[in-house]
């Protein structure tokens, strides 16, 4: 929970303002704070990371439009 606490401390305040974020705060608060399970903390930190990067691919005109795919992020475990 610190270093995803750590990680979006460091985010520019204008990212760290987002909906997606704010969201995952809340989350990890509620986990850390015994009033919410630890998966929709990672659930929502998920979340909020793949539309970041989403974001920072649309806007370096990489995104899926572009032949990337299908636009889905996918860890290395799910391409077994």
């Amino acid at each position: 929970m610190r270093d995803a606490a750590d990680y979006i401390r460091k985010l520019p305040q204008p990212e760290r303002d987002r909906q997606e974020w704010r969201l995952a705060v809340q989350m990890l608060i509620d986990a850390a704070e015994d009033r919410g399970p630890m998966l929709f903390a990672r659930m929502g930190i998920v979340r909020a990371l793949e539309a970041h990067i989403a974001r920072t691919l649309d806007s370096e005109g990489q995104g899926p439009s572009h032949d990337r795919g299908q636009g889905n992020l996918k860890c290395d475990r799910d391409a077994i």
